[in-house]
C-alpha cells in the first residue's frame, strides 16, 4: 500500500513539474543607422539667419519615428572620429532639426545675433544618423 501511495504521489508530482511551462516574450525594437557622406559645396548660406545649412532626404524618417521614436546625429568631420550634435568647435554650433522626410543640419556662430561675421563654410564631413523605435 505504502508503495501505491508513494508511486501515486511521485506521479503527481512529476505530472505537476512538467506541466510547467516558462514562456519569455521579447520584443525587440531594431535601430537603424544611415551614413550621408556631405561636401562642402552641399552646405547652402542662408543670409537671414547668418548660418549654413544642408538638408539630408530621410524617407526613414515617417510621423510614426517624429512621435514615438528617436534621431541622432553624429558628425565626422575631416576624419578625426564622430561628434554628437549639437556640439560646438572653433566658435561655430553645429545642431539640427527633424521632419517627417529629413533632417536639416545648421551651422552658425554661437552669438549669431552679436555678429555680422559670416561663418565659415562647413568643410566636407560624414553624417551618422541613427533612428531609434521606440513603443510607448
Amino acid at each position: 500500500m505504502k508503495r501505491i501511495l508513494t508511486l501515486a504521489l511521485l506521479f503527481g508530482i512529476a505530472l505537476f513539474a512538467s506541466s510547467c511551462k516558462k514562456e519569455v516574450t521579447q520584443v525587440i525594437q531594431p535601430n537603424q543607422t544611415v551614413v550621408f557622406p556631405v561636401s562642402s559645396s552641399a552646405w547652402q548660406y542662408d543670409s537671414d539667419l547668418n548660418s549654413w545649412y544642408v538638408n539630408l532626404d530621410m524617407p526613414e524618417i515617417d510621423d510614426y519615428i517624429q512621435e514615438n521614436g528617436g534621431v541622432l546625429v553624429y558628425m565626422n568631420r575631416e576624419g578625426d572620429g564622430y561628434e554628437q550634435l549639437p556640439f560646438l568647435y572653433d566658435q561655430v554650433t553645429y545642431s539640427y532639426v527633424t521632419f517627417a522626410g529629413g533632417i536639416q543640419i545648421t551651422a552658425q556662430y554661437y552669438d549669431a545675433n552679436g555678429t555680422s561675421d559670416t561663418p565659415p563654410r562647413p568643410t566636407s564631413s560624414t553624417l551618422k544618423v541613427v533612428l531609434i523605435d521606440s513603443v510607448r
